[in-house]
């Protein structure tokens, strides 16, 4: 696959999960992975947004681009700073763009940018017993941008999944607390898969996530299939249940618009 980015070809290509990982620890990524959204106070039963919404009142779930030059010699990808500022100030140079953000927009223009409305009824039943906070968990399609000859490459985040966790602060009734029906409370994790915005956003999130699929099948493979799980392989499963419940989505959501003209 290849898109245009400010006329120039970049060859978009999936990463490996150890790249991934190291890709979203960047602090300025992690903000995009977690971020609080919604704050309930139960004494004064007044809630407050805590992120920026557009006009509907929806949250954006944005994209982001970045640049990372792993340092040599290093197991495990580590990123030199000293390399990735470089290699983000030739991207800059040669997209004749002036700050990073250009570079999203351009992005943006080719995978659209989606949004969600935050699930509030969910926790209705809270409101008069808690103060919580809302935090919201965005699961991100990585993929590498690369033209050779010009010696570029940078990576670009799409939004794949997005889910909802609370944490409770004060409780203002205890005893209306203590009564709330134990799977009320489980089933406060609202969870959603984001329909794809068009053409080339679907294909850049199925490569991804063929990627991340392949990489856990020997993990996978040597759980055991009978006996008592552990949280560790509790996690491994449930992980891969999600990755797979999205890729069986996307090929259900597969009827995207004609060929985008940022399809190079």
């Amino acid at each position: 696959m290849q898109i245009k980015l400010n006329d120039i070809v970049f060859e978009v290509t999936p990463v490996i999960t150890p790249l991934r990982q190291a890709l979203l620890s960047d602090p300025v990524m992690a903000q995009g992975v977690w971020r609080d959204v919604y704050q309930w106070d139960a004494a004064t039963k007044t809630g407050k947004v805590l992120t920026s919404t557009t006009a509907a009142g929806t949250v954006s779930l944005g994209n982001g681009v970045t640049f990372f030059v792993p340092k040599t010699g290093a197991d495990a990808p580590v990123k030199s700073e000293s390399g990735s500022k470089r290699m983000a100030e030739r991207f800059l140079e040669a997209l004749k763009a002036k700050t990073i953000v250009d570079i999203v927009r351009a992005f943006n223009s080719i995978v659209n940018m989606a949004q969600k409305s935050l699930p509030l009824t969910n926790y209705a039943a809270l409101n008069p017993v808690a103060s919580y906070t809302i935090k919201m968990h965005v699961d991100f399609a990585v993929v590498a941008l690369r033209n050779s000859s010009r010696n570029l490459t940078a990576y670009a985040f799409v939004p794949g999944q997005v889910a909802f966790h609370h944490e409770i602060g004060a409780i203002v009734d205890e005893a209306g607390y203590a009564a709330l029906p134990a799977p009320t409370m489980a089933q406060i994790m609202p969870a959603f898969i984001i329909p794809p915005q068009n053409k080339a956003n679907h294909a850049i999130r199925r490569m991804a996530l063929a990627q991340r699929l392949q990489d856990m099948q020997p993990a996978m493979a040597m759980l055991p299939k009978e006996g008592p799980q552990d949280p560790a392989t509790d996690g491994l499963r449930r992980g891969y249940a999600r990755l797979a419940a999205e890729w069986k989505a996307l090929a259900e959501m597969g009827k995207t618009p004609a060929k985008s003209p940022f399809l190079a």
